[in-house]
């Protein structure tokens, strides 16, 4: 018996698929030829924070306890705040294990270490584990603030997708909330596609955005 064979694609359908190779071609050569000028651009749409100014409180995040209590602190440093917010972070297995520290001990640790005192040191109730439920613990703190300003500390690449969780959240409240960008050790928003991690790192939060305009 004779092996079935394959029909070839109809020439219509071979020129299109080559059309469509050629476009594609294009692209990623136009996208390496104008990187320098191009992927600055992808991490500036992300980042929509503001320079530091004066606040009534300034919130810490949680996820990069390497970088972001530095900046909330200068900013108390600068006398541009009265505050810190910390979150209190859900605990992770090595953290329930006694391993590591929770989160928010070590934020307060680099806190105190920059010369902010503990009196000026809010740590919220509740266990966080998502930027939505950071919103969530700011709405309820200020219920008991309804006139506070605040500055949440977030990565740079952080500061849209969060702005548009806690404006959801926040409603109203949120015309009160800025954002302030704290750098990542590694890469800039300049070089961030020269390394695997900063590659990641954006591919992850362009992902992360999408879904959530999608509704997820």
């Amino acid at each position: 018996m004779n092996a079935p064979t394959t029909a070839a694609p109809p020439p219509r359908r071979r020129r299109f698929r080559r059309y469509v190779w050629f476009a594609l071609a294009l692209f990623a050569a136009a996208l390496y030829l104008g990187r320098d000028f191009l992927l600055p651009q992808v991490s500036g749409f992300l980042d929509v924070s503001e320079p530091p100014h004066a606040v009534d409180y300034v919130m810490v995040l949680g996820g990069g306890d390497d970088t972001r209590p530095f900046v909330a602190a200068a900013i108390y440093g600068a006398g541009l705040t009265k505050g810190v917010i910390v979150p209190s972070v859900e605990r992770a297995p090595d953290v329930e294990d006694g391993l590591y520290p929770p989160e928010e001990v070590v934020i307060r640790r680099a806190l105190h270490h920059e010369g902010v005192p503990d009196a000026a040191i809010i740590v919220l109730d509740g266990l966080v584990g998502s930027t939505r439920a950071e919103a969530e613990a700011l709405n309820l703190f200020l219920d008991a603030h309804p006139d506070a300003s605040v500055g949440v500390v977030t990565t740079h690449y952080h500061t849209r997708r969060a702005r548009l969780l806690f404006q959801r959240t926040l409603g109203e409240r949120a015309a009160r909330v800025c954002f302030f960008a704290a750098p990542l050790d590694g890469y800039t928003p300049e070089n961030w596609w020269h390394f695997s991690y900063g590659v990641a790192s954006y591919s992850e939060e362009y992902l992360k955005l999408l879904l959530y305009r999608l509704g997820y």
